[in-house]
């Protein structure tokens, strides 16, 4: 027996949505129906959140998501939107912030670490206390010290006009995307420090990349006016609570 709702909504903090197509196709059985009354027992019955795992990735580029991601689970709480920073207006962070997930956060050679599924959305010390390698207590530098402790951002490099210019993250997430751009980042932008690398040498590794001069695909990231967005390529899971409307039961 399965429980269907009749309508959906998800809620992140880009305002957008999307539609499931309907599991009942009968429209003279779906209104014979009861709400919230299972056909056989025709008794109310307590009905839960739907919520399926989609990929860390989810919404990045033109894709049909939905299918076959449907899954019945309790609800998830979504996470506090309050205070969030997202950058200059000079610099602006990209990504969704407060999606319910993770993103599997490659810290060093030989480790990963499980960061939430905005990582990187809004600003943030990211790696403070999350950071396995380098940022836990007792570590170098460690918890709450240096770079651990300086919020950052991802930026869309040909949106950034900032004296210290971002770099590339192709160590955390070698295989991640913004619009087929690579991944990269800036503490400027967030009013952090970056201990990592001077402006100059910013300046030199971002013009010759020359990754703005290049054509975006638009079957893949969307029209230029309304391009996806998101980071295309990074491993981990994001929790979509599909909320209920009005139940439909059936055998």
């Amino acid at each position: 027996m399965w429980c269907a709702a009749r309508s959906w909504h998800r809620s992140f903090q880009l305002v957008s949505a999307f539609s499931l197509p309907p599991l009942v196709s009968n429209e003279a059985d779906r209104r014979s129906r009861a709400p919230g009354l299972c056909p056989r027992h025709r008794h109310p019955r307590p009905c839960r959140n739907m919520t399926a795992d989609f990929p860390a990735d989810f919404g990045a580029r033109c894709a049909a998501w939905a299918l076959g991601q449907r899954k019945m689970s309790n609800s998830h709480e979504t996470p506090k939107r309050s205070n969030f920073e997202f950058g200059s207006p000079k610099c602006p962070c990209v990504g969704v912030a407060g999606l319910d997930g993770t993103t599997e956060v490659k810290v060093s050679k030989n480790m990963t670490a499980d960061f939430p599924a905005d990582f990187g959305a809004r600003c943030a010390a990211w790696d403070n206390k999350r950071n396995g390698a380098y940022c836990m207590p007792g570590q170098d530098p460690g918890a709450d010290k240096g770079w651990c402790a300086e919020p950052y951002c991802f930026v869309d490099p040909c949106n950034c006009d900032l004296d210290v210019p971002p770099t590339l993250a192709n160590s955390y997430l070698p295989d991640a995307s913004y619009q087929g751009k690579g991944l990269w980042y800036s503490y400027v932008t967030c009013g952090g420090k970056d201990y990592w690398m001077d402006a100059e040498t910013k300046k030199q590794k971002q013009e010759a990349s020359g990754i703005c001069d290049k054509t975006v695909e638009e079957k893949k990231w969307g029209k230029e006016k309304c391009r996806c967005v998101g980071y295309d390529g990074t491993p981990g899971t994001v929790n979509v609570t599909i909320d209920k409307k009005e139940f439909l039961c059936s055998d």
